[in-house]
């Protein structure tokens, strides 16, 4: 289970691993601090300013909700953010990831599994009679995260498919906020993950 968790964001690490341009790397670096900060709930400290800018812009499109825009810090931070947690929408795996970087920013497809509560699942639109059942989402996501010159997140454009997959799992097999964080909190704590010099041996 830990190693499952800890390989979440192996594809945004192999991709650091690769590149030479040091924007392009601060580019991902921004993102897999972001990303890891996002999954713990942690969305205040990946909103400072040393992350993104002061006036970010979400563009996000979903089955449930259609395209939304979100203008500005206030609404990226109190609409689309907290509500992620109150209803314990960010502990998920994935797979089938690719990501491409360039100076505007990246680009990136992913095969996600979304583990949730059933009220969880039921606020996402799903048909559910066990609310305090356990299930796992499956769906498509595209994502586009636009950077400026100093590496900070300007905006992202995100877009769901709709599930492909709802089914029931046991206690077991379900990931919690609590477990994901025992796994992630500590490389957060350790900072980016490239720590030699462009072109040294990691």
């Amino acid at each position: 289970m830990a190693d499952d968790l800890a390989n979440i964001f192996s594809a945004a690490e192999r991709l650091i691993d690769l590149l030479d341009n040091p924007l392009h790397i601060a580019i991902m670096e921004n993102y897999r601090m972001h990303a890891m900060l996002e999954y713990c709930g942690r969305f205040d400290e990946l909103l400072a300013p040393e992350m993104t800018i002061e006036h970010p812009v979400y563009r996000i499109c979903t089955p449930q909700t259609g395209y939304r825009v979100y203008d500005g810090m206030g609404e990226v931070r109190n609409e689309f953010y907290a509500p992620l947690v109150e209803r314990g929408q960010t502990v998920q795996t994935k797979e089938q990831e690719h990501i491409a970087v360039n100076d505007w920013g990246f680009s990136q497809e992913q095969f996600v599994h979304q583990h949730l509560r059933g009220h969880a699942a039921k606020a996402k639109g799903h048909d559910v009679e066990d609310l305090d059942g356990y299930y796992i989402e499956d769906h498509w996501t595209s994502m586009y995260f636009i950077y400026n010159e100093e590496a900070r997140l300007i905006g992202e454009h995100i877009y769901h498919s709709p599930a492909t997959d709802l089914r029931k799992i046991s206690r077991d097999e379900f990931y919690d906020l609590e477990q994901l964080r025992a796994v992630l909190e500590p490389k957060i704590a350790a900072g980016p993950h490239r720590r030699q010099p462009i072109g040294g041996n990691r």
